[in-house]
């Protein structure tokens, strides 16, 4: 039987990081050809996903089954326009031979989790295909 887990993101995962962006960026650049404009990463995303990980506003978790990554998924705290904060998650991605065995929902409810810690009770989660 395969073993999943969201994990926080490390140092040792900017190239599977990077991996992954690439192709979750393929995939929102058919369905929208501004994506990487409007919604992508400029420069290196393993870097800039690695540097999100590091930002105490912000949540990076990797999903793996048996160890090895097969998605991501990230957050941010964001103000809202009442005045209050909002957890957004910003990115969740799966590789399509992983999908369909819970991953995606793991690596949500494990940054939604690290949202609640911080005090937010409110979130804005978009899930794209993928």
């Amino acid at each position: 039987m395969m073993e999943t887990a969201a994990r926080a993101a490390t140092t040792e995962d900017r190239t599977e990081l990077a991996r992954l962006y690439a192709l979750l960026a393929n995939e929102m650049t058919a369905l929208d050809d501004l994506w990487p404009q409007t919604r992508g990463i400029a420069g290196d995303p393993g870097a800039a996903l690695l540097e999100r990980a590091d930002d105490p506003d912000r949540v990076v978790r990797i999903g793996t089954i048996d160890g090895v990554p097969v998605g991501f998924c990230t957050a941010v705290t964001a103000g809202a326009g009442d005045g209050t904060t909002v957890g957004l998650v910003e990115f969740i991605f799966t590789e399509e031979a992983a999908r369909g065995v819970g991953i995606g929902h793991e690596m949500l409810e494990a940054v939604l989790a690290v949202l609640r810690e911080r005090g937010e009770s409110r979130f804005d989660v978009r899930v794209p295909p993928g």
